[in-house]
């Protein structure tokens, strides 16, 4: 329920349902984790994507390709081999957690972020 203004510190960690805490270092870390931890539960899979904003943007791919043919500008490759473009600002990086969350069926109120 934090709405990060792009100026804010970023969180110090993220806590998931069952109690798995992740350190953060930047705001996009709580858009990496959250893939990471759907993808490690078998939530986020390939059948599932791509996921994205619009015509223009994917957030999740099994390709580091946007929908407009742009390639990623900054991919990550989460373990179990789907892409995620991290090239987002504060505040896009809450939106999209939350987006990817409602999308897969999962609620982001489920999510605990602690604040410096």
């Amino acid at each position: 329920k934090v709405p990060p203004v792009n100026n804010t510190k970023p969180p110090t960690a993220i806590r998931f349902p069952g109690g798995e805490e992740r350190g953060i270092k930047y705001w996009k870390d709580v858009l990496v984790e959250t893939a990471e931890w759907l993808a490690r539960n078998g939530v986020l899979t390939a059948a599932r994507c791509p996921i994205g904003r619009g015509h223009e943007r994917h957030i999740v791919h099994s390709q580091s390709v946007h929908p407009n043919g742009r390639d990623f500008i900054t991919p990550k490759t989460l373990s179990n081999g789907l892409i995620l473009e991290t090239n987002i600002s504060a505040k896009q990086a809450r939106a999209d957690a939350v987006f990817l969350l409602q999308q897969l069926g999962q609620d982001p109120a489920g999510i605990e972020l602690r604040l410096p």
